[in-house]
Parts: C-alpha cells; sequence; structure tokens
C-alpha cells in the first residue's frame, strides 16, 4: 500500500511511487511489480528502487548508501500467473548507470559504497548461520524487496537502479537482533543525503536528456 505522486523534476516528468506491496504479506510478484510494470506501458525510461537493507559487509556503517553492481535472488518463484515471462537481456545494473550514480555522488561528496544485494523473502530476520552464508555468498546487503520490481523493469528494457540505506549491522557472531524502530531511525537519519543524491542523478539525467 501506498501513494503515487506525479510531478516534473528538472524539467522532466516524473512519478515517484511511496511505499511497495512486499511478497511476505501474501502478495505474488505479478501483484507486487504492477504499478512498475503499469509505468513501463505508459513509456517510463528509468527507473530508481530505494529501499532499506541490512549491512553483510564489515566496512559497511549504519546509515551508508550502497548501490547495487549486483543481486541475490532469493525470493522464490519467478512465475507470472497466466502469461509467459519475458525474457531479460543483457546485464540487470548496466555500467553506465552505476557510473553516472558514482559521479553525481562524487559530485555532492556523498560516501557511496557499491554492492551486491541479497533479496530474501522475510519478514523474519536472518539467523546469524544464514548471514554467515549470505556473507559467504558474497552478498553485501540484504533486504527482502527491490529485485522484482528491477527485474520487472529490466524486461521491458528501462533502466534501472538500486539504491539501498543500510539500516543496521547483520554480524554473523554477535547476538543483536534488529528492531523495527532503529531501522526507522536509521532511514530517517539518511533521508537528506539520499534525496540529494536522487536529486544530483536527476539533474544528469535532465542534462543528458537536453543535450546539455
Amino acid at each position: 500500500a501506498g501513494c503515487l505522486h506525479w510531478t516534473e523534476i528538472f524539467g522532466m516528468p516524473t512519478v515517484i511511487l511511496q511505499g511497495r506491496c512486499h511478497l511476505y504479506e501474501g502478495y505474488s510478484r505479478e501483484e507486487s511489480t504492477r504499478p512498475v510494470r503499469t509505468l513501463c506501458g505508459l513509456g517510463l525510461q528509468a527507473l530508481v528502487v530505494s529501499c532499506a537493507a541490512g549491512g553483510l559487509n564489515p566496512q559497511f556503517d549504519v546509515g551508508d548508501l550502497m548501490l547495487f553492481d549486483d543481486h541475490i535472488d532469493l525470493l522464490g518463484s519467478t512465475k507470472f500467473t497466466g502469461q509467459v515471462q519475458r525474457s531479460l537481456r543483457g546485464e540487470v545494473y548496466s555500467h553506465r548507470w552505476l557510473q553516472r550514480v558514482e559521479e553525481a555522488a562524487r559530485e555532492e561528496q556523498l560516501t557511496l559504497r557499491r554492492g551486491t544485494y541479497v533479496a530474501v523473502p522475510g519478514p523474519n530476520y536472518e539467523t546469524r548461520a544464514e548471514l554467515r552464508m549470505f556473507r559467504q555468498l558474497g552478498g553485501d546487503a540484504i533486504g527482502m524487496s527491490s529485485v522484482p520490481e528491477i527485474l520487472a523493469a529490466r524486461r521491458r528494457g528501462v533502466n534501472c537502479v538500486g539504491l539501498a540505506t543500510i539500516t543496521n549491522a547483520c554480524v554473523p557472531d554477535v547476538p543483536h537482533q534488529a528492531s523495527g524502530e532503529a531501522v526507522l531511525a536509521a532511514a530517517t537519519s539518511a533521508e537528506p543525503r539520499f534525496r540529494k543524491l536522487v536529486l544530483s542523478l536527476l539533474a544528469r539525467c535532465a542534462a543528458a536528456e537536453s543535450g546539455a
């Protein structure tokens, strides 16, 4: 559940989807990606997906922003009921767009991590044994969303950027469970930097669109 905001930023028509449907709430991939797929049908050219995530990489700090450069999809079935699934051609996270986001971060003097996002079903937080496994698999951050929307958009030829706010440290050898309140507080504190990064990225997109 959430809201849809239709606006214009730097002269570009922009849609902001506030909130999402998670698979752990009982929604299918088809249902959870319907807003994104609808926008793709209306001519969406680029998608920025954001989420809160736990930091698997020991070098990450709570409050860091991480740019997806790859993901591990452990959310389960990728099937869409009653329709043929589009095949995904090419890379999910293009080098050109990764570079564009990193340039925006440098311009704004923002620290931006880069890594592999692990998508898990939830809603429970991971056990310490699971965290050790996800680290060994090469995961840098872990969460319960984002990948379905990104894959749905990429299958329709839309460029995608994934950004995670590291809201808690996932340390396998420390018996500590993140609370919803702490996660929300960390996300709120990182919001000004996240907004600054996204606006800088949109400014670059607008300049590229106008040929400036």
